[in-house]
């Protein structure tokens, strides 16, 4: 009989068994699996280990192909392996997805691992996040652009972990500072956005709301920018 093959949710390859033992059945075979909350397109490569040990894969259900020069994410990958507790402590999202009421963390409760889809937001700017949720300092980049400034504020204020990105989110808009504009436009907006988002940085805040009561006619557009809607609709 052939040694069993197993499953291991570092970088999920197979490896053989040490032993020769007899192959396990198919509900046996089943129990194991990680429990799928989306449909996984079907050529799909190893997670990047975020977390070797990790007991989620996160994957963005569309995957890109990504420059590494252009981005954080190591070749073409965008699923991550990484740490529920780190999630849960970090993120006031994935602790509200984790509990036992939810699918993903039923599912984590049964089986000791689960895949879970993150929409909507990019492979690199997923990675900056993870990273800075497990400690990883060292491999979040210390100068962004504008727009990955913007997604990354987004994307903090969609998973509510404002708190372990605000120190570089310190460092990010200090070295962008100066293209805040002084007119109302679009990048005002984005900066009107980041400014609510990590909300230590009151000088920008003002700055750019100063400018939209002076300038804004009315109620402007946010294009589903996270602003509150007492800021949208300040008139002069």
């Amino acid at each position: 009989m052939a040694p069993r093959q197993t499953k291991s949710l570092r970088g999920l390859n197979l490896r053989k068994s040490t032993s020769a033992t007899p192959m396990a059945s198919t509900q046996e075979q089943e129990d194991t699996k990680p429990i799928l909350t989306a449909v996984v397109a079907p050529d799909l490569h190893p997670p990047y280990q975020v977390d070797p040990d990790g007991d989620i894969i996160l994957f963005t259900p569309k995957t890109p192909l990504i420059d590494i020069s252009k981005g954080n994410v190591p070749g073409n990958y965008a699923r991550f392996q990484v740490s529920s507790k780190h999630l849960a402590l970090a993120s006031a999202y994935f602790k509200r997805l984790l509990k036992d009421c939810w699918a993903e963390g039923s599912a984590l409760s049964k089986k000791g691992s689960v895949e879970i889809p993150v929409n909507d937001c990019k492979p690199d700017i997923l990675l900056v996040l993870l990273n800075l949720i497990h400690g990883r300092s060292r491999q979040v980049p210390l100068k962004l652009t504008l727009p990955q400034l913007s997604d990354i504020a987004v994307a903090t204020d969609f998973f509510q972990c404002n708190e372990v990105v605000e120190v570089f989110a310190g460092i990010w808009i200090q070295a962008l500072e100066s293209l805040v504009p002084s007119s109302f436009s679009q990048d005002m907006k984005i900066w009107m956005m980041i400014s609510c988002v990590f909300r230590s940085h009151s000088v920008i805040f003002q700055k750019t709301t100063k400018i939209a009561i002076q300038q804004a006619t009315g109620p402007f557009d946010t294009s589903n920018l996270p602003i509150p809607n007492s800021i949208k609709g300040i008139q002069n």
